[in-house]
């Protein structure tokens, strides 16, 4: 299979979208989990074999070569800068100057498609393309155009539409013949959406090549936020403990009460499919909640135990498991150290369960005191926000509306060959 040898990264862009959440950067810069983004990018690509980058600039250009300088982990790195405004498809036609191959990739700096390139460039060149796009099946993908084909040819691009269930997207991610490219008389500035792909679909063979890799547009602040909560996360494996809250994470919270019984216990969206999931993930699954219900008399430890009883059964019905419930009925008041954010719940798992490394754990909850308790243990956490993304919190940058919003990402990265380095969230 031939290798592939250079790459284009678009990141020229402002960010005017993000600017409420992000400072005054090209969009690529934007920070997630430590670094700019483009760093997990340069990560993904040059651990396929890329061996030269050329990063096409405008917006703030000397922000990025500060940053990367001339080589990045021994990559060498050429900056294609635009004195003025080109376009898309004049930025890609001034950059493949720069390029040596024949046959080039290029990619938005400000998306990330966790795809194996070998075979995307394998593919191209075994049909002698001249263009190949790499296309993600989206569910609800109202915020992007679709791509339309005859097998694995693109006949036919469509403008944003409402409604539907499910569509193919251009994932920003494609292999280009440079000669071919640079022929076209499109001019010096000119839409690569606009001039090229619409007018072209029709006389090139533009090829498309599927994958269903993880794939994220970091183009507005609600994506922004699931980028840092996929980037920031650890590489969960089988050793690790996964350490769960429960009102508001497994079931729905009762506002200003307490969940006093089985009937008034219903889980949220999603749950039991996520457990099902986390069950090949993590080595062991706990829970630890408070239940000062119990304290204020509104309930009994039967009641509870009836609760839990009835949660794990439903929970192993459908294919899942929680090892151990760990509970504190005291009042807030009287300040037991088994409270959380205190840790005595959680040196009880490790006492029962003496393999636990908090280091190597995961703790996922919606409150304050859920965050300070993995603090206090040194170990990472997801915020629950039952809501689009925050970023008021200081204590995470990882946050996920939902459980199985986030399990989701766990189970995705044990199944990529080409994810990016993941690290430990304090």
């Amino acid at each position: 299979m031939t290798a592939i040898r250079e790459a284009i990264i678009l990141a020229g862009g402002k960010g005017t979208r993000l600017q409420s959440v992000v400072a005054d950067l090209p969009k690529p810069m934007a920070t997630v989990a430590g670094v700019p983004f483009l760093e997990h990018l340069f990560r993904h690509i040059c651990a396929q074999g890329i061996e030269h980058i050329v990063l096409s600039v405008g917006y703030k250009a000397e922000t990025i070569r500060s940053y990367f300088g001339a080589e990045w982990n021994g990559v060498p790195i050429s900056y294609a800068t635009e004195t003025s405004p080109l376009g898309t498809g004049g930025a890609i036609a001034f950059a493949l100057k720069f390029c040596r191959e024949n046959d080039v990739l290029v990619f938005n700096g400000d998306t990330f498609f966790n795809i194996d390139l070998n075979s995307f460039y394998g593919f191209h060149s075994e049909r002698k393309s001249v263009f190949t796009m790499a296309l993600k099946e989206m569910i609800n993908p109202d915020r992007y155009g679709t791509v339309e084909l005859s097998e694995t040819r693109i006949v036919k691009f469509h403008e944003k539409r409402t409604g539907l269930e499910k569509g193919l997207i251009n994932s920003g991610v494609y292999a280009l013949n440079k000669v071919k490219f640079l022929e076209l008389p499109l001019g010096e500035m000119f839409s690569f959406e606009q001039d090229f792909l619409e007018p072209y679909v029709s006389k090139w063979h533009f090829n498309a090549f599927l994958a269903d890799g993880y794939f994220i547009d970091i183009g507005i602040p609600e994506d922004y936020y699931k980028a840092r909560a996929r980037f920031a996360l650890p590489s969960c494996s089988g050793k690790w403990t996964l350490f769960l809250d429960r009102d508001g994470v497994l079931n729905r919270r009762k506002i200003d009460d307490y969940v006093r019984s089985v009937e008034e216990f219903e889980f949220l969206p999603g749950v039991l499919e996520a457990l099902k999931d986390a069950n090949s993930i993590f080595g062991r699954i706990v829970v630890v909640t408070n239940q000062q219900g119990v304290g204020k008399g509104l309930m009994t430890e039967q009641d509870l135990n009836r609760i839990h009883s009835f949660m794990k059964n439903e929970v192993e019905r459908a294919g899942g498991r929680i090892d151990a419930i760990y509970t504190c009925t005291a009042l807030a008041a009287a300040k037991d150290p088994c409270r959380k954010p205190n840790t005595g719940m959680g040196l009880q798992a490790r006492s029962e369960f003496p393999e636990i490394e908090f280091e190597r754990s995961l703790m996922i909850g919606d409150s304050i005191s859920d965050l300070e308790f993995a603090q206090n243990l040194n170990m990472p956490c997801v915020y629950i926000t039952g809501e689009p993304y925050k970023n008021e919190l200081n204590l995470t940058d990882v946050q996920a509306i939902n459980l199985f919003e986030i399990v989701s990402y766990l189970k995705e990265q044990q199944k990529s060959a080409f994810s990016t380095d993941k690290r430990s969230v304090t």
